[in-house]
């Protein structure tokens, strides 16, 4: 399983963490144990802060009910207070759990619309990296920005310069499904030498491509609408 972490400020500027991967199995020889109900009590060192620096606590608001010595510290509904409070438990800080008579709702904050193009995040190994294709799978991920809605199987090709032939290919991944404006991680792996460019090359750029998974026709391409290939470096070596 893949996943990645966004987070927004007041502005509602948008922060994504970089992607991290977790390993999945049918079964688990000590699985953990479920439980249908749970209490949290959270009590804090005498002389420690209300809150930890860096957070104020909002003012009361109209319909929600605060239980214990201090409000919930994010100004949350019940669930990401109790959250809160045990990510803050660490730190010593006296929190309780908001109940809520019904009326408390989080703000709703939507996604934030971003301009068409596509931009290197990160990969393994780093850029700047040689590498034996055939040998070495190299992963990318990229955040992906669509002007439109598209859906189709995503590509990348490696060159050595613009115009040249395409040195290596990523592996065949299932569909992404793009919106307009609302960029996406995608993540591919690269493992395929085409032998046109030789066994030994310096990488300089990168295609990425969306086929339509049954005309194979493309969907979405860098390289053309004013969205340009990537400039990545990578050397490869036999």
């Amino acid at each position: 399983m893949r996943y990645t972490i966004r987070a927004y400020d007041p502005g509602l500027n948008v922060v994504d963490s970089e992607e991290y991967v977790v390993p999945v199995q049918a079964t688990c020889a000590n699985p953990a144990r479920s439980r249908k109900k749970a209490d949290l009590a959270v009590t804090a060192p005498l002389g420690a802060p209300r809150a930890p620096a860096g957070f104020v606590e909002p003012p009361p608001r109209e319909g929600v009910v605060v239980t214990g010595t201090t409000k919930g510290i994010f100004g949350f509904g019940p669930a990401a207070s109790l959250a809160g409070a045990l990510a803050v438990a660490g730190a010593g800080v006296a929190v309780a759990v908001i109940a809520s008579t019904g009326t408390d709702k989080p703000p709703t904050r939507e996604p934030q619309m971003e301009l068409p193009g596509v931009t290197f995040l990160a990969s393994t190994p780093p850029e700047g990296s040689t590498l034996r294709l055939g040998r070495d799978i190299l992963d990318i991920t990229l955040r992906v920005v669509s002007p439109e809605a598209v859906t189709g199987v995503p590509i990348l090709e490696l060159f050595q310069s613009p115009g040249g032939p395409v040195c290596a290919t990523s592996l065949t991944r299932g569909q992404v499904f793009l919106s307009a404006g609302f960029g996406q991680n995608v993540s591919l792996q690269v493992a395929s030498p085409t032998l046109a460019c030789g066994g030994r090359l310096e990488v300089g750029f990168a295609r990425l491509r969306l086929v339509g998974i049954f005309n194979g026709q493309g969907v979405f391409q860098t390289g053309t609408g004013g969205i340009p290939d990537l400039a990545v470096r990578y050397s490869v070596a036999p």
